[in-house]
């Protein structure tokens, strides 16, 4: 049997649409490794933003996806460093 449930109220996975993908990156699974997981998941999420190529061919739509795109890059990778110096703090202690 597979049962499946919402995402959290503090799902941290683009890709979840309302349903849990059970990847642990909002802790639900396990808190332990939260960290490390929510760090795999805005990891391979970056990874796509970079790799983006379905662009518009509307000069101004494509100026706005690429705003866009640069903002979402650079909020992941501040994220992402948020993470890994709790993670390296958390190591240390």
């Amino acid at each position: 049997m597979f049962i499946d449930f919402t995402t959290a109220d503090n799902c941290r996975n683009p890709w979840a649409y309302e349903i849990c993908v059970k990847c642990n990156a909002c802790g639900r699974i396990n808190k332990d490794s939260m960290l490390q997981d929510r760090l795999k998941v805005l990891e391979e999420y970056l990874q796509e933003r970079k790799s983006f190529d379905r662009w518009s061919d509307d000069k101004e739509i494509r100026k706005i996806q690429e705003q866009n795109l640069r903002t979402q890059i650079k909020e992941l990778e501040e994220e992402i460093e948020k993470i890994k110096k709790q993670l390296a703090k958390g190591k240390q202690g």
